[in-house]
This record gives structure tokens, sequence and C-alpha cells, in this order.
């Protein structure tokens, strides 16, 4: 009977549409489900040895449960680390060059403008920019990275000025409307990055399953 982990991979494998990365970029998942289906076939060793007494099939399996999560661990560490480098450097490739860089003068009167503003407020302004003057937000985000932000109660906190996730989201928009097969191609390694992590977390969750947790 396959595994879970096994049947997730299976699902991803039936339900592929990438377009810029072939089906066999999904092959490394396997060796998770192998880490797996070798934990299937150590805990019938175990339970079927008639030498083992009840506390030394608790001890066996233990010792395989912890032995095939470190395996998962170091199977998922190292391609992680691989798969956030190409993406930081596909992602660095794909941003349009900006050759018109804002003047101090221009971050400096920005700055001065949005000191007594929510960070809410200042999310808002960046979004009804055009793109020449949110050029001048991003490089002042970069430049001085935290500053003191009010809070809805009057309250000063020191955030950045403004959320990464709202600078990548639009840095991609513009990106996408250079090149919009890159950045497509972009987000399907993101996304072949989630399986790795989702079938490393369900890998070692089922053996914790098999073997004892």
């Amino acid at each position: 009977m396959p595994t879970k982990s096994t049947l997730h991979v299976d699902t991803q494998r039936r339900n592929f549409r990438m377009r810029h990365w072939p089906m066999t970029a999904l092959d490394p998942l396997d060796s998770y489900t192998a880490i797996v289906d070798q934990a299937v076939k150590d805990r019938a060793a175990i339970d079927s040895d008639p030498h083992l007494t009840p506390e030394g099939k608790l001890a066996a399996r233990a010792a395989k449960r912890d032995a095939a999560v470190k395996a998962i661990d170091a199977l998922k560490t190292p391609r992680l680390a691989g798969l956030d480098a190409n993406i930081a450097a596909d992602r660095a490739a794909l941003l349009p060059a900006n050759t018109q860089k804002p003047t101090d003068r221009q971050i400096d009167f920005l700055l001065s403008r949005v000191q007594d503003r929510t960070a809410n407020e200042i999310a808002v302004l960046y979004n009804a920019s055009t793109d020449a003057e949110r050029l001048v937000f991003e490089e002042a985000a970069r430049s001085v990275g935290r500053i003191p932000t009010k809070q809805p109660d009057g309250s000063l906190v020191m955030l950045p000025l403004l959320p990464a996730e709202i600078l990548n989201e639009s840095q991609m928009a513009r990106a996408a409307a250079q090149n919009p097969a890159g950045v497509q191609k972009l987000q399907e390694l993101e996304e072949i990055k989630a399986m790795h992590q989702s079938v490393a977390n369900l890998a070692a969750a089922e053996i914790s399953e098999v073997l004892g947790s």
C-alpha cells in the first residue's frame, strides 16, 4: 500500500502544469518518499523480530525513527538553501534596471512627508504613486531601513518604510510587464521549493507515525 507521502507526490505529478520546468524537476521528491518506505519496512522487521523484547522493540523503533528524520533533514536543508539561492538570483535578474536613480533631495523630502504617517497610510500612498514616485519610495526604504512609524493609538514604533511583501509585489509587477515568461518561471521555481518543504514535512510526520513519536 502506498504511503501518504508517495500518494502526495503522485498527486503533484498528476497535477503538474508548469511551462518552464520539466516534470523531472519533481524527481528529487522521491528521495523523501524512499525514506518513508524504508521506515515502513523497518517497522515490520522490528515487530517480527522474535529476539527483541517489547522494550527492545520500542528502543529499536525510536532509533530508526530518529535516523530517518535526520535523513529527511539532511536532504531538505541543502536543497532548500540551493533553491533559495536560485530564487534570489532569478529575482535579482528580473528586476528592471533603475536608470532614474532618485536624488537625495527627493528621498529626504519623501521621508519628511511620511514621518507622521501610519504604516497603512504609507502603503496607501505607495500604491497610489506613479512608477517614478514608487522608485523614490523603494530607494528610501533601502537607504534608511526602519523608521519611526506612527501607530493607530498614536504611539511610535520602528518599522520598515515599506513591508517586504509590498515591495516584492510591486517590483514583480514591473518585471512581469517586461518579462512575463521570466516571472512565471520564477513563480514555478518558488512552487517547486514549496513542494520540497511540504513533502519533507509530510515524510517526517509519517515516519513519526510509523515508528512512533
